[in-house]
């Protein structure tokens, strides 16, 4: 019998709908903890010196080399530093840290 079958739908949205259910609370505590994090905690210092790094066009490699750090380690201040400032991604990171006037233009 195919899933697209009309006798099989309502079994196998219900297994959908399970799995969806068990996950749910995982993915609310996750939002939480995003939303507590940008609203509570500044960006470290070494989270400022990544994105500064970064906002210059350097890669986590680079960085790592730079900062005498592992890769790893670059992406979880990464992480860390786009749950604190509320985005999703190195680019509005560093844009939003230029907003708050974390990072400064580079003078001449």
């Amino acid at each position: 019998m195919s899933v697209a079958e009309p006798d099989n739908r309502l079994e196998v949205w219900g297994r959908w709908e399970q799995r969806v259910l068990a996950i749910l609370p995982y993915v609310m505590l996750a939002v939480a903890v995003t939303l507590s994090l940008s609203a509570q905690a500044p960006l470290s210092q070494r989270e400022i010196e990544v994105l500064e790094i970064i906002a210059r066009g350097a890669t986590n490699r680079e960085t790592a080399a730079r900062l005498f750090i592992s890769e790893a380690t670059v992406k979880t201040h990464l992480l860390h530093g786009y749950a604190k400032l509320g985005v999703s991604d190195r680019a509005a990171a560093v844009a939003e840290a230029f907003r708050r006037g974390l990072l400064t233009p580079e003078g001449p």
